[in-house]
C-alpha cells in the first residue's frame, strides 16, 4: 500500500510542472548562474541514515536557490532501488529547479536495469536528461544563455557517464570515459567554438569518478589547492585522454567529480581546475565528514567561477575563484586626510615626493618579519581614506589634481589614485548651509567624473552612483571603497551596505582577499556620527569574507583599533601635526602573509623614515585568553593544547612534536601532557615511552610554565602529569616535592571544582593527574581512565569535588590510512562539546593523536589529522574542550591552534 502511495505522489509530481527537457537555462538579470552539485547521497531505502540525504537535499536547495542541481552519481545504492528513487526525485521536483543525473558506479549495480533506472528519473519534471540509443542516460552538453534574452549561449556544461567498473579484460579498477565520449566532446566543443567567431565558451565537465590527472596534480609540489584529501583517489587505472582533449579544445575551465567520499578539494592542473563535490548523503555507507553540497557561480562573460561548499549544518567553507592567485605580490599605499587648501601650498608635494620614492628604495624591516629585507619592487597604486579636501573650491581641486593626478615631475604621484571622501568633503563648510551644499555639490561632481572614468577604462570593477562606493582588483585581491562610511545616506538616497553585499558576493566569494577602505574608524568622534545598526551591518557583511585588512583616517593619529577580532589601521595625515611630518601606510598581501607599515616623510627631498606602528601577520597566539570574559567557566573553552608534549625524539616510532613547549606557548598551545619517569639522578625525565627526551621537569619543564605565566599572567594552563615507567613510588616523592614549594604554589590551581572560571585561574596551572601523587595534591587526580577507548573519567581535587570528562584517547590504529575514521572519532567527542548544554559543567578532552607502529607512525597520521580538523573547524565558533595535538610546530599545527582559538570568540568580554 505505502509503495501505492509513493507511485502516485511522484506521478502527481511529475505532471505538476512542464517537460524539464524544453526549460532555458540562462543567466540571470545580474549575470551569475548558480549550480549545486550533490554527490554520492548513496540512498538506501532500507537504512535510516538515507534520511540525512534528503534533508540535506531540501535543506540545502531552500537556502541556496540555485538555477541547476547536477547530481554525479551513486546516488540510489540500495534495493529496492525504485523506492530509492522515490525518496529522491521528489525534493528535486517540488523544488522547481531543473536537474541533470549523472550515473555513478553503484548505481546500475541495484535491482533496476539501466534503462529501467532511465525511464524513472527521465520521467521526472524538471529532468534534463535525456535517452540515448542504447535507453541509458545520454551524455549531455546544457548551454546557459545570455541574461538578455538574446538566446546567445554563453556557457556550457558538459555532464558524461563515467561507467562503473573495467569492462577490459586484464585491467581491474573502475571504468574510464570512451574514446567515442571524448569524439563527442571534442565534436560539440567545436561546434560551440564556431558558432562563438572561434573563440572557445567558459565550460564546466561533470562527472562521477576522477580522472587520472586528479592525484597527478594534488602530488605536486607547491601546487596549490582548498579543501580536503582524506583518502587517495580512485580513478581508472586507464587514462583515456579526456583531460588533454579539454586542454586542446580549450574550453573547459573546471571538472566536478565525486566518488571518494573524504575528498573535498579543488586543485589547478594546467590552467583547469579539478574538484570534487562534497558528500551529500547520510551514514549508509563509509563517510568521516559532514555531509554538504558544492555551490559554483558562474558568471557571464567572463572564463571564470567560484564555489564554496555548504555544510549540512550550514556553514559555508572553502571559497575558491578560478582566478584566484595563491602567488599573489601585492604593495599599495594608504593616504588619509590631505585636507587641501587654498594656494599657495606648503608641503603636500614632501608627501607626494615620498610616495614617488617607493619602488626599489622602500625596505621592509625587521618588524614585519614576513618580508623582512625586501625591497619594495611594484606599487600597485595609492587610496586615499577620506579628507581629500578642506573647502570645496576649484582653486582647491586645482591644487590637488597637480599633485594627484598621475603624470610627470617629481610632485605629481607616479601610481594610480584611488581617490576617498571624508566628512570635510561631503560637509566642507558646515557653518554655512548654502555654502555647504554648493560645496558637496562641487566634490561629488569631481568624484563622479573620476569614477566614471576609471569604470570606462576598465581601472574599477562597479560602483554605487549614489554613495560612489566602489571596488578594484589588482591582481584577486578585491579593494572596496566606502567613502565616508558604510550605510551613509547623508548624501545618498540608498544604502551603499546594499551595493557591497551584492560586490563582494560578485567579485570575492572565492576566497580572494579584501582589503576595505572607508574615512571613519572606531574613534569617540567617528562612532558617535556612524550609527551602529550600519557598523553591525557591515561588520555582519565583511565575517563572511576573506578581509585581510582594513583601513580608515580621520584621527590625524596613526594607529591600530580592533573591532569584532577586525584589526583596523588607521592612517596619519599628510602634513607635520603635533607627532610630527605627515605619514602614510606601506601594505602589502603575499600568498598568504600580510604586513603594514607606517611611512613618515622627512623632507622636501622624498627622504623618508619607516616608524611604528606596524601589522604584521594576525598572531592570535599572544595573551589570547586576555580577552576572554573572567566568567567563562574554564570547561566551556577551547583550549589547544599537545599531546606527549615533550615528545621530540624518538624517531618516526616516538616522535610526537616538532617544536619545544616554549615554543608551543608562544604557538598559542594551553594544554600540555607530560608523561615522567624518575631517572637515576633523582630527577623526573620527561619520556615517551622507552625514549627519554634529554628534558627534565624541574629543570626544564616546569620553570619554562612559571617563567611564561610570570610574564603572561592573564593566561592559565592545563597540565597532564602521567608516569611512564620506573618506580612508582619514586615518582610520587620527586613530584610532590616540586608541587608543595611554597615559592610556587601561588601559580597552583589548589582546590578543583567542576566550575572552575578562568578569573579563578588567570596566572595558574591547572594539574590533571593520571597517577597517585600525594593526600594534598593540588588540582585534581583521574578515575577510570581506560586505554586506546572513548570514555567518561572523573576528575576528583583533594578536597572531594569531582567532575565528569568525555576523554576521547583511540590511538591505535592498523595503519594509516585509517586517519579519516580517527578524524571522526575526534569530532565526535568535540562536537559532543560544543552541544553540550550551558548549564552543563562535563568536561572534554579529545586526543587528536593516533599511530599504527610498526607500520605507521604518529607523524604520518599528524599529517591527515591536522588538516582535516583544521579544514572541519572552520566558521565554528563553539567550545571544543581540550583539544590535544601531534606536531603542533607543522603549518597544519599551527593553523589548527589558530582556529582552536578563534572558537572561542563567544566569550570575549564586552
Amino acid at each position: 500500500m505505502k509503495k501505492t502511495i509513493l507511485l502516485g505522489t511522484l506521478c502527481a509530481l511529475i505532471c505538476s510542472f512542464c517537460t524539464a527537457v524544453a526549460q532555458d537555462l540562462k543567466f540571470r538579470p545580474d549575470g551569475t548562474f548558480k549550480i549545486i552539485q550533490f554527490t554520492d547521497t548513496h540512498v538506501a531505502p532500507q537504512k535510516e541514515e538515507s534520511a540525512e540525504a534528503l534533508q540535506v537535499l531540501k535543506e540545502t536547495l531552500a537556502a541556496e536557490q540555485p538555477d541547476l542541481i547536477i547530481l554525479t552519481g551513486d546516488v540510489v545504492t540500495g534495493k529496492p532501488a525504485r523506492k530509492g528513487w522515490e525518496m529522491v526525485l521528489p525534493p528535486l521536483v517540488e523544488s522547481g529547479i531543473p536537474f541533470c543525473v549523472l550515473n555513478g558506479n553503484h548505481d546500475t549495480e541495484q535491482d533496476l536495469t539501466y534503462a529501467e533506472l532511465t525511464d524513472i528519473v527521465t520521467q521526472a519534471s524538471g529532468c534534463l536528461n535525456v535517452k540515448n540509443e542504447q535507453g541509458e542516460l545520454a551524455d549531455r552538453v546544457l548551454e546557459i544563455k545570455a541574461s538578455s534574452g538574446s538566446g546567445k549561449t554563453e556557457a556550457l556544461l558538459y555532464c558524461i557517464d563515467s561507467h562503473s567498473n573495467s569492462r577490459l579484460e586484464g585491467v581491474g579498477g573502475y571504468d574510464w570515459i570512451s574514446f567515442d565520449q571524448i569524439g563527442w566532446y571534442r565534436e560539440m566543443s567545436a561546434r560551440y567554438t564556431a558558432q562563438n567567431n572561434g573563440k572557445p565558451l567558459p565550460a564546466l565537465a561533470f562527472f562521477h569518478i576522477a580522472l587520472p590527472e586528479y592525484p597527478q596534480a594534488f602530488d605536486k609540489k607547491n601546487n596549490p589547492h582548498i579543501g580536503i584529501r582524506l583518502e587517495h583517489e580512485c580513478p581508472p587505472e586507464v587514462n583515456s585522454g579526456l583531460f588533454t582533449a579539454m586542454l586542446e579544445q580549450g574550453d573547459v575551465m573546471g571538472t566536478f567529480v565525486g566518488h571518494d567520499h573524504d575528498n573535498d578539494y579543488i586543485t589547478q592542473w594546467k590552467g583547469i581546475a579539478l574538484g570534487y563535490g562534497r558528500f551529500s548523503g547520510g551514514k549508509t555507507t563509509y563517510i568521516d565528514l559532514q555531509p554538504g553540497a558544492r555551490m559554483i557561480t558562474l558568471y557571464e562573460g567572463e572564463r571564470n567561477f567560484t564555489s564554496y561548499v555548504r555544510l549540512k549544518d550550514g556553514r559555508i567553507i572553502d571559497r575558491y575563484a578560478k582566478n584566484a592567485c595563491p602567488d599573489r605580490d601585492v604593495t599599495f599605499a594608504v593616504v588619509a586626510d590631505l585636507h587641501f587648501d587654498l594656494p599657495p601650498e606648503s608641503d603636500q608635494y614632501y608627501h607626494v615626493r615620498a610616495l614617488n620614492n617607493l619602488e626599489n628604495r622602500f625596505v621592509w624591516n625587521e618588524a614585519t618579519p614576513a618580508f623582512e629585507g625586501d625591497t619594495l619592487k611594484k606599487l600597485s597604486g595609492i587610496v586615499i581614506a577620506g579628507d581629500m579636501f578642506d573647502k570645496a573650491f576649484p582653486e582647491i581641486h586645482a591644487l590637488y589634481k597637480e599633485r594627484y593626478h598621475t603624470g610627470g615631475g617629481d610632485k605629481t604621484v607616479h601610481y594610480p589614485v584611488y581617490p576617498g571622501f571624508g566628512n570635510h568633503d561631503i560637509d566642507p563648510d558646515s557653518k554655512h548651509p548654502a555654502e555647504n551644499l554648493k560645496g558637496r555639490r562641487l566634490n561629488l561632481a569631481y568624484m563622479d567624473s573620476v569614477l566614471k572614468a576609471k569604470l570606462a577604462d576598465g581601472e574599477i570593477l562597479s560602483y554605487d552612483a549614489e554613495s560612489r562606493s566602489y571596488s578594484w582588483n589588482v591582481a584577486d585581491v578585491h579593494f572596496v571603497h566606502m567613502q565616508t562610511y558604510a550605510g551613509d545616506m547623508s548624501y545618498a538616497k540608498t544604502n551603499s551596505l546594499d551595493w557591497l553585499e551584492k560586490d563582494l558576493a560578485r567579485y570575492a566569494s572565492g576566497g580572494a582577499p579584501v582589503v576595505y577602505i572607508q574615512h571613519y574608524g572606531f574613534d569617540d568622534w567617528a562612532i558617535k556620527w556612524w550609527p551602529s545598526d550600519k557598523r553591525e551591518r557591515l561588520f555582519d557583511i565583511l565575517d563572511g569574507y576573506r578581509v585581510e585588512a582594513f583601513f580608515v583616517g580621520h584621527t590625524h593619529v596613526p594607529s591600530i583599533q580592533t573591532y569584532r577580532d577586525y584589526r583596523i589601521f588607521q592612517v596619519n595625515n599628510a602634513w607635520p601635526d603635533n607627532d610630527g611630518n605627515g605619514s602614510f601606510a606601506v601594505a602589502r598581501i603575499k600568498g598568504d602573509d600580510f604586513c603594514v607599515s607606517t611611512c613618515r616623510w622627512t623632507d622636501d627631498n622624498g627622504n623618508y623614515e619607516v616608524v611604528s606602528p606596524y601589522i604584521i601577520k594576525e598572531d592570535v597566539a599572544t595573551d589570547w585568553m586576555k580577552s576572554l570574559s573572567d566568567k567563562t567557566p574554564l570547561c566551556k573553552l577551547s583550549i589547544p593544547a599537545t599531546h606527549d608534549s615533550g615528545a621530540m625524539l624518538g624517531g618516526e616510532a616516538l616522535q610526537t612534536q616538532d617544536i619545544g613547549i616554549a615554543e608551543q606557548l608562544a604557538a598559542g598551545v594551553r594544554g600540555f601532557d607530560i608523561r615522567l619517569a624518575a631517572l637515576p639522578n633523582g630527577k623526573l625525565g620527561v619520556f615517551h615511552s622507552v625514549q627519554y627526551q634529554n628534558i627534565t621537569w624541574e629543570d626544564d619543564v616546569l620553570p619554562c610554565f612559571l617563567r611564561f605565566l610570570e610574564t603572561h599572567p592573564s593566561e592559565t594552563l592545563i597540565v597532564s602529569l602521567k608516569r611512564e615507567g620506573g618506580e612508582g613510588e619514586a615518582y610520587r616523592r620527586l613530584l610532590s616535592a616540586s608541587l608543595t614549594n611554597e615559592a610556587n604554589a601561588r601559580h597552583w590551581v589548589k582546590e578543583f571544582r567542576p566550575d572552575l572560571t578562568l578569573g579563578d585561574c588567570r596566572g595558574k596551572i591547572l594539574f590533571v593527574h593520571r597517577d597517585f601523587v600525594a593526600d594534598d595534591y593540588p588540582g585534581a587526580q583521574c578515575f577510570h581512565w581506560g586505554d586506546n577507548v572513548t570514555c567518561d573519567v572523573t576528575l576528583r581535587g583533594s578536597n572531594g569535588k569531582e567532575a565528569i570528562v568525555s576523554v576521547e584517547d583511540e590511538y591505535q590504529y592498523r595503519y594509516v590510512g585509517k586517519a579519516p575514521y580517527k578524524t571522526a572519532t575526534t569530532l565526535n567527542n568535540m562536537t559532543r562539546a560544543m552541544n553540550e548544554p550551558d548549564s552543563s559543567e562535563k568536561w572534554f578532552f579529545s586526543f587528536a593523536s593516533a599511530t599504527a607502529l610498526p607500520v605507521d607512525g604518529p607523524v604520518l597520521f599528524a599529517e591527515r589529522i591536522n588538516a582535516a580538523l583544521l579544514h572541519e573547524l572552520q566558521q565554528i565558533e563553539k567550545n571544543c574542550g581540550v583539544v590535544l595535538i601531534d606536531f603542533a610546530g607543522t603549518p597544519d599545527g599551527r593553523a589548527l591552534i589558530e582556529r582552536l582559538i578563534k572558537t572561542n570568540a563567544p566569550h570575549r568580554a564586552e
